[in-house]
């Protein structure tokens, strides 16, 4: 008897920095700094490195669990339901975007 497999992919605690400005681009920093979340160019990079990981190795079922954390750290006065919801989106939109023949299922955690 046969087995399928599949590969899965899991992607947790990114905390995209949705308004950078008041942390790594201070510090002229490209993939973040201390005490700095994560900026656009360091989930670009980690999105292209799982791409690399899923596509070239992969089985022809995959799927992939955002499994939430996504919100930024900084910045904690501003912070709003619209800038988690817009860091969720962004995520969700970038994972889907990256591997659209994947299923990606964004999860509240």
């Amino acid at each position: 008897r046969s087995r399928e497999t599949f590969l899965l992919g899991l992607i947790t605690d990114i905390h995209l920095m949705v308004h950078p400005d008041d942390c790594v681009a201070n510090k002229g920093w490209k993939y973040g700094a201390f005490s700095c979340d994560s900026t656009e160019a360091l989930l670009n990079t980690t999105l292209a490195a799982m791409s690399d990981k899923l596509t070239s190795s992969s089985p022809a079922q995959n799927i992939i669990f955002m499994l939430g954390d996504a919100a930024q750290h900084q910045d904690e006065a501003a912070w709003s339901t619209n800038i988690t919801i817009a860091a969720i989106h962004s995520v969700y939109t970038r994972l889907s975007a990256q591997f659209p023949d994947t299923p990606v299922f964004p999860t509240i955690g």
